[in-house]
């Protein structure tokens, strides 16, 4: 049993170090994400959230490959 509890608290541990490093990231890319202006925002939820690629973000608002990047 001290090794099933031992493994058991290593895990959880693991478990806590990933959630902690993923809330930090998402707390940063947050950030970044204020940065923006109302329309790189809306372009990159466009991108990311809808995953679509970027040409068809581009074609949809009216903007060159290169414009939309």
């Amino acid at each position: 049993w001290l090794f099933i509890d031992e493994f058991l608290e290593e895990l959880s541990d693991t478990q806590v170090q990933e959630y902690e490093l993923l809330a930090h990231r998402q707390e940063v890319l947050k950030h970044c994400l204020e940065k923006l202006t109302p329309k790189q925002r809306e372009l990159v939820e466009l991108r990311y959230q809808s995953q679509q690629t970027m040409q068809s973000v581009a074609q949809q608002r009216g903007l060159t490959l290169d414009a939309a990047y």
